[in-house]
């Protein structure tokens, strides 16, 4: 004798994985200043510096058997600030001189661009600790994007 068994039918609750998307008011627009001008020359040649200082770090790290993964990670910076350098370079040319006019800037851009310009004007030590030399390093790609987007953005004087 069979007998069919009825299929059960099995509820399942779905828990969406991703909270919803939280809409943010826009900001007051920020108080502006008529315009603000910066240069960027010293940022590429603070890059192209920096490049040689993370190059004898690079090789500092070879010499003392840092191992693959440690040499693979500092080619990779010198690379990123190669990019870093080239695209600077590259909004240069495209607007015809280093010295660039931010028409209508926040103050913060001001203040950003500032410290940016401050931060790549630093130097890496042969000798620092590789976890320091990160921080450094990171903190410095920051800087070159941060004064990189207010350069695309900005126009010859």
């Amino acid at each position: 004798m069979t007998s069919e068994a009825e299929p059960t039918l099995r509820l399942a609750k779905v828990i969406p994985l991703r909270r919803p998307a939280v809409r943010v008011p826009p900001r007051a627009p920020a108080t502006t200043s008529a315009d603000m001008s910066f240069d960027l020359q010293p940022p590429i040649d603070g890059l192209r510096a920096l490049k040689g200082d993370i190059d004898a770090y690079y090789w500092r790290c070879m010499t003392d058997g840092a191992g693959e993964r440690v040499a693979y990670e500092v080619a990779f910076w010198v690379r990123q600030l190669s990019e870093r350098a080239t695209a600077l370079e590259q909004i240069a040319l495209h607007r015809g001189t280093t010295r660039l006019r931010l028409h209508g800037a926040a103050a913060a851009d001001g203040v950003a661009v500032g410290r940016a310009c401050r931060l790549i004007d630093a130097w890496l030590d042969e000798d620092e600790p590789l976890e320091s030399a990160r921080t450094i390093v990171g903190r410095i790609l920051h800087a070159a994007d941060v004064i990189a987007l207010r350069a695309a953005r900005a126009a010859a004087p």
